[in-house]
């Protein structure tokens, strides 16, 4: 399948993996080198850049020597808008809530710790069924993966940031 593929699809599976690289890399950077609880500014743009970069390259593979049957595509859209969804009302109780102190346990946190990051693992299974691209179904795991990386990096960052045991309490009340 692989010669099926074109340079250009090539070029953004490698630019989207250099991208969550980098992310990654920020975070265990701040995690073990910087031990601050809060991720500089451009860690989002690193993530989101490589979410763009590996939403083309789906986009652009779609349909590559790969015929599904019809329902896998709209299993695909209900996951994507799913995962849009959660992602979407994470990001949007940050920003309601932020001021409350530094960890928001309102909205969809009251019920579960990393919305905007499981938000995209689903999005990243979606979006492949919907688009018909097998590279973007193979590569979906290892996406999903580095995203759960980020998620684990983030709640050491968090219990140890928060004074007297309150993040394990709030570990406690919600799902992963």
């Amino acid at each position: 399948m692989l010669d099926r593929v074109d340079d250009h699809i090539m070029a953004l599976l490698v630019v989207t993996t250099v991208l969550q690289v980098g992310h990654v890399a920020i975070h265990l950077v701040n995690t073990f080198r910087w031990k601050r609880a809060t991720l500089p500014w451009y860690d989002a743009w690193v993530g989101y850049l490589g979410a763009l970069a590996w939403f083309i390259m789906v986009i652009a593979s779609r349909g590559l020597e790969w015929d599904l049957p019809a329902g896998v595509p709209v299993a695909g859209l209900l996951l994507f808008a799913v995962g849009l969804y959660v992602h979407g009302k994470g990001i949007r109780d940050i920003m309601r809530y932020r001021d409350e102190g530094p960890l928001v346990t309102r909205g969809i946190y009251a019920r579960l710790r990393h919305p905007i990051y499981y938000g995209w693992v689903i999005v990243c299974f979606g979006m492949p069924m919907l688009f018909q691209s097998w590279l973007g179904l193979v590569t979906a795991p290892l996406w999903a993966g580095i995203i759960l990386l980020v998620a684990v990096l983030e709640e050491r960052d968090l219990a140890r940031a928060l004074p007297d045991g309150v993040y394990d309490e709030y570990r406690k009340g919600t799902i992963i």
